[in-house]
């Protein structure tokens, strides 16, 4: 943890490193350390930047914070990543981040903005994607 103060990526940082600062960030946001949290969105989002379960880490944050404008980016960057193929290689992740798992979560901030018309094509962007996913199993 007083690397997230310093700025320094750990010289022998693990290579798991993003996914335990997510899960790290996640009991975080359950368990409203918003401080924390803040601190480690911003400096994993800085080490990290193409880690997409991270920026959807950032992107619920805000929505808990009431932020459901600035949710937007953290989503829409999540689908950019998925569309061109951008996402870290460095960790195996589930792939809905780049995909449904963003595209639902957009809907929600979209619908929490009162945006009806992006929201509902968000929540079809992310049944296409399941609907997707189900042709090809």
């Amino acid at each position: 943890m007083p690397h997230l103060l310093t700025s320094q990526l750990p010289e022998n940082a693990p290579s798991a490193l993003p996914e335990i600062l997510n899960q790290l960030g996640r009991r975080l946001l359950a368990m409203g350390d918003h401080e924390t949290l803040q601190l480690l969105c911003q400096q994993s989002l800085v080490w990290f930047p193409t880690y997409p379960p991270l920026n959807d880490l950032a992107g619920r944050w805000l929505m808990a914070l009431g932020f459901p404008l600035g949710a937007t980016a953290y989503f829409e960057y999540c689908l950019e990543l998925g569309r061109t193929n951008g996402y870290s290689k460095q960790m195996i992740f589930p792939l809905g981040y780049v995909r449904e798992i963003a595209a639902e979560q957009l809907g929600r901030a979209y619908e929490t903005l009162g945006d009806r018309e992006r929201a509902a094509a968000a929540f079809a962007q992310a049944t296409a994607f399941r609907q997707e996913r189900g042709n090809h199993q």
